[in-house]
């Protein structure tokens, strides 16, 4: 995982799967977090992720609320799992960086 800062968000880029070995590292990262006014979890290079992943990012939703966001690639295996599960509904999914921080800013902001 790195770590970046991109103005006012704070990104955490995951460049492993996400599952019960890596997902505890990411959530004390975020936890390490407290109090940012925007944090990000790029998954562009994350190929896949397990339950604890899923649980881990409706936690950090239900806490975090707007303050969180995800990035992913559109025609990923992660993003495909994740709108089977219907995160999607409740956890906008944005495609980089940029649009992230839009819907940050804007929430009800139409993305692609």
């Amino acid at each position: 995982m790195v770590y970046d800062r991109e103005g006012a968000a704070h990104v955490l880029r995951v460049l492993e799967d996400l599952d019960i070995a890596t997902a505890p590292a990411l959530e004390a990262e975020i936890a390490r977090l407290d109090g940012a006014e925007l944090i990000i979890v790029d998954l562009s290079r994350c190929d896949y992720m397990d339950s604890t992943g899923f649980a881990l990012f409706d936690r950090i939703r239900k806490a975090l609320g707007d303050r969180f966001r995800v990035v992913a690639g559109s025609a990923s295996r992660v993003v495909r799992v994740l709108r089977l599960m219907t995160l999607d509904r409740v956890l906008p999914i944005a495609a980089s960086l940029e649009e992230a921080e839009l819907l940050a800013r804007n929430p009800n902001a139409r993305l692609g």
